[in-house]
């Protein structure tokens, strides 16, 4: 038997009782269980990255399919880096 339990209290202790009725009406109760919730944990409000946000990533570098720095987009394929070190296959028409 499995159930989930939403809106509890945290710091708090909770008792439970199992119990099945036969097809004949008899009702048979297990022994009084209990359980206790933690305290009211930290949350998380922000996270700091080392990673720049993605207004501040721009292109550093531009090669083409040779390996060739190139200055502006060229037809084909463009390899770009970006200042965040990842690298991008454009491809030009």
């Amino acid at each position: 038997m499995e159930v989930s339990l939403t809106n509890l209290e945290y710091g708090s202790t909770y008792e439970y009782v199992a119990f099945v009725t036969t097809s004949k009406g008899e009702t048979f109760y297990g022994e009084v269980q209990s359980f206790s919730t933690g305290e009211d944990p930290t949350g998380i409000y922000s996270v700091k990255t080392d990673k720049p946000d993605a207004e501040s990533v721009h292109e550093i570098a531009r090669y083409n399919m040779q390996g060739q720095r190139i200055a502006t987009p060229v037809k084909g394929i463009n390899i770009i880096k970006m200042s965040d070190g990842t690298t991008k296959k454009v491809f030009v028409k």
